[in-house]
């Protein structure tokens, strides 16, 4: 008879999608949303990563990080509105 494993097997991890850019706020003074992570798909969809994502990707490396200040704010504020219209539709 053999004993069952003591840990669960290491999550699969697949690969990030070719092209895809991960963007976060280099912190501080966004109102809480410090700690999203946006992407950009190849294709031009702009999401929230998920924290599935996240956790399964092999390479979750930050590509741009958006600075902090009134002048990046815009950056910033539409890629939250990006993520809000697609949650809304």
């Amino acid at each position: 008879m053999t004993t069952p494993p003591t840990t669960p097997p290491a999550r699969p991890k697949i690969p990030r999608p070719t092209g895809a850019l991960l963007t976060k706020s280099a912190g501080g003074g966004r109102g809480g949303n410090d700690a999203k992570i946006f992407v950009a798909f190849a294709n031009g969809t702009v999401r929230q990563l998920t924290n599935a994502e996240f956790a399964c990707w092999d390479d979750v490396t930050i590509d741009y990080y958006i600075p902090v200040g009134a002048q990046y704010d815009e950056q910033w504020n539409n890629l939250v509105a990006l993520d809000s219209a697609l949650k809304a539709s």
